[in-house]
């Protein structure tokens, strides 16, 4: 038994547990609007998994079979993992629309300014995170 909660632990699952289910949760490390976004999404995420051996494997199963990467947590840090995964998805939209309104300040047409931002920020995100680059992510934003 897997649920899906990126703020609990499988310990709220213990009344299953404690019947003999085997317990945990699986994470996605992804923003799900709407059921068809949400399919896209989830093939190649990265997820966070929990809880009991058993749950953990047919949790890595389901992973793998989306193709994505599977990484483990103790239940004790779930709490820390979505406060980080708030930050990553809902802080980055709010900078984008930050950027957006300064670009149009600066005379920028608008769609320009959401291309622009758009095109921008991943390739930034990218260099910073998922290169492997030893640098900060401010001084990749300070020297451009």
């Amino acid at each position: 038994m897997l649920h899906t909660s990126g703020a609990l632990s499988s310990t709220v699952l213990s009344p299953l547990a404690d019947a003999g289910f085997s317990t945990g949760s699986m994470h996605p490390l992804v923003s799900i609007s709407d059921p068809a976004s949400g399919v896209v999404n989830l093939r190649g995420a990265f997820f966070c998994l929990e809880g009991r051996r058993t749950a953990l494997r047919v949790g890595r199963r389901v992973v793998s079979d989306l193709g994505g990467h599977a990484f483990s947590i103790e239940p004790r840090r779930k709490a820390l993992y979505h406060a980080a995964a708030v930050m990553a998805s809902g802080n980055m939209t709010a900078l984008f629309d930050i950027a957006i309104e300064m670009l149009a300040a600066c005379g920028f047409v608008q769609a320009a300014r959401s291309r622009g931002v758009a095109a921008a920020g991943p390739e930034c995100s990218r260099k910073s995170f998922c290169d492997g680059t030893s640098e900060s992510p401010d001084r990749n934003l300070r020297s451009g």
